[in-house]
Parts: structure tokens; C-alpha cells; sequence
């Protein structure tokens, strides 16, 4: 984004909100697409599941909205101009994008990736000296993954 605003005639200024910008609401991407690490978060479930979730992107966008445009803030980020509306297009785009890689990303690996890696993980295993393995931890029992539910254990 940086070098296609330098292409486009945009001010270093300018440039560099809308980097700054493309970073953080990538990570709000990220962010809502990790919410499951294994599953889709292509559901209602992600938007009816934690409502925290969405209080702190909407505090984090509302935060960085204030960083772009309050004179003193955004001049402490050396990006006092704000930035344009296809900016901000821009800077959805690549959020979506990266939701979207992510998502894909875990629809391949475990079907696709994993079958692949876990005999040479396997194979690797088998063959390391035997003082490179990590020993493994005993952790205290504490009945919390024997089926459980969540209403038992209280």
C-alpha cells in the first residue's frame, strides 16, 4: 500500500497513515478469523459467540480513526493529513483479504497439509538423539478434561 500511494502521487504523510492504518485492521481480520483456530468462523457463532470480541474491535477502531484524524496525535505518528476515502476502501480490502487468506489457510491444513507432515514429523521424531527430546510435563490432575461439563465442575 505504501509504494502504490508512492505511485499514485500520495504525500509521505498520507502514505504512511495508510500503512499504519493497513496494519492494524488487518490484524482486526486476524483477529475475528482466529477466533476458532480449527473451524470456520464463516458462522452466526462468530458474531452472536463473545460479545467482548466486538467491544475491543470497535474500541481499537475507534481508536485508530482517533490516531488518523485528532491534530497532535497523528502528528506524534508523523501522518498529520489524515487519509482519503479510497484509503480507507484500500484499507478494507486488505482486511478482508487477510480474513480470507486465513481462512483458507485453515480449511487446507489439516485435510490437505497435515497428512503430509505428521509422518515426517513422526520420522523426525524417531530419529533425533535422544537428548534433544524435551521431557514431557506431568501436569496435576485437575478433572477439568474428563468430560466434564462446564456445570459439573461448579
Amino acid at each position: 500500500m505504501f509504494e502504490w500511494g508512492h505511485q499514485q502521487g500520495l504525500s509521505l504523510a498520507l502514505r504512511r497513515a495508510e500503512a499504519f492504518n493497513v496494519l492494524v485492521f488487518s490484524e482486526i481480520g486476524y483477529s475475528i478469523t482466529t477466533r476458532f483456530i480449527k473451524v470456520t468462523s464463516f458462522s452466526v457463532r462468530t458474531l452472536t459467540g463473545n460479545p467482548w470480541c466486538w467491544v475491543s474491535i470497535a474500541v481499537t477502531a475507534a481508536l485508530q480513526v482517533l490516531l488518523t484524524y485528532v491534530p497532535g496525535l497523528n502528528w506524534f505518528f508523523s501522518m498529520p493529513e489524515g487519509m482519503l476515502g479510497i484509503q480507507w476502501a484500500r484499507v478494507v480490502v486488505c482486511m478482508v483479504v487477510v480474513y480470507i487468506t486465513v481462512e483458507v489457510e485453515k480449511a487446507l491444513v489439516d485435510p490437505v497439509l497435515m497428512p503430509v507432515v505428521r509422518p515426517v514429523l513422526d520420522w523426525i521424531g524417531a530419529h533425533t538423539p535422544s537428548w534433544l527430546h524435551m521431557p514431557k510435563l506431568s501436569l496435576p490432575d485437575c478433572n477439568c478434561h474428563k468430560g466434564n461439563t462446564r456445570k459439573e465442575r461448579h
